[in-house]
């Protein structure tokens, strides 16, 4: 599986060093010359030409490092959740466990030029949740003081219209234990 695949149409380039090759070869033209028509082919001595070893190894090298890089710029990926994830929505991609946390501090009724922080953060919180997939579960945390814990929960619109309620609240918020319930949480999941 590639992310260009595209991009593999350049294993067509693997061949232009070959072609170059079979160009240069064809310029040498073979003459012969006044004795050589009295030496018997059968008889002369055969010799190894490494030159024509380490020509062909040459072409090779320069062959697989253009076939490489077509390869690496077609950015292969190996889907190792394809077999885990058979269970999820669509078939082949992973499941997600996500936890958002909001700061529901007395700060965030602040207004600024684009509105109440808080407004911000719900529309933070809908564009996350847009981006989930059926079978991905979501915790939604509030930084508040009282506020009930959190559980992931596959049900995406119940968790939007919770995030849709979130109001700031008078009081201190501790934000360092709220993420660290969110971590831990997310911690116990596969």
């Amino acid at each position: 599986m590639f992310e260009n695949a595209h991009m593999l149409a350049g294993l067509g380039g693997a061949v232009v060093p070959l072609v170059i090759h079979l160009l240069g070869r064809a310029r040498y033209q073979s003459v012969e010359w006044g004795a050589m028509m009295f030496i018997d082919a059968a008889t002369a001595p055969r010799f190894r030409d490494p030159g024509r070893f380490r020509e062909w190894t040459l072409l090779a090298v320069r062959m697989a490092a253009v076939s490489l890089l077509a390869v690496a710029l077609a950015r292969p990926v190996i889907d190792s959740m394809s077999s885990a994830s058979a269970g999820a929505g669509s078939a082949g991609e992973p499941r997600v466990a996500a936890a958002i946390v909001v700061d529901c501090s007395a700060s965030m009724g602040y207004e600024d030029v684009a509105g109440e922080r808080i407004d911000q953060a719900r529309r933070a919180v809908l564009q996350i949740l847009s981006t989930m997939k059926r079978g991905d579960r979501v915790a939604l945390f509030a930084a508040a003081p009282a506020a009930p814990p959190a559980e992931l929960s596959g049900d995406l619109q119940a968790v939007a219209a919770r995030g849709s309620e979130l109001k700031p609240v008078a009081g201190a918020t501790d934000i360092a234990a709220t993420i660290e319930s969110a971590a831990d949480l997310l911690g116990r999941q596969e």
